[in-house]
Parts: C-alpha cells; structure tokens; sequence
C-alpha cells in the first residue's frame, strides 16, 4: 500500500522524477498504492506540476485523508493486546 515517502530531491529532472514514481509503482503492483512525496520549499509549482502532468491519468493525486481513511478501513496491524 505504501512505499516509503518519495524525497523530491532538488537536482532531480522533471522525467527523471517521473521515471523514479513509474518504477516504483511497477515494483508495487498491489493497488491502491499511496506514494507520500515529500517536496520542500525549494520545489517551484511549475516543476511540480510538470511532474504530475506527466504522470499520465493511471497516476491520481489525492488528498492525505484518503490515505488515511483507507488505512484505517484496511488495517494491516495485529493487537496484541487482549
């Protein structure tokens, strides 16, 4: 379900960040898959958008309450506490 958080690094290309978030969905083939990007400030909107644009529509961008309400529905944690 999740990955590890992706680290937008600052001299990465918009394809070779692209490439980076394709490969690491093919090595995740179980769906849904959430991949947290964590982007700092010295990102501009413009690459970030260039990145998501060129996603393609098999990629959905959404909002961290998703993740969290599906992680919640779907737990994949043992209580051991009895």
């Amino acid at each position: 379900m999740v990955s590890f958080d992706y680290y937008l690094d600052p001299e990465s290309t918009v394809n070779d960040t692209i490439r980076d978030m394709k490969n690491l969905a093919q090595l995740n083939p179980t769906r849904p898959y959430f991949l947290p990007v964590h982007v700092r400030e010295w990102s501009s909107v413009d690459k970030i958008h260039e990145v998501v644009a060129g996603l393609g529509s098999e990629f959905e961008i959404v909002p961290v309450d998703t993740f969290f309400d599906f992680a919640n529905a779907h737990p994949t944690f043992r209580d051991r506490v009895s």
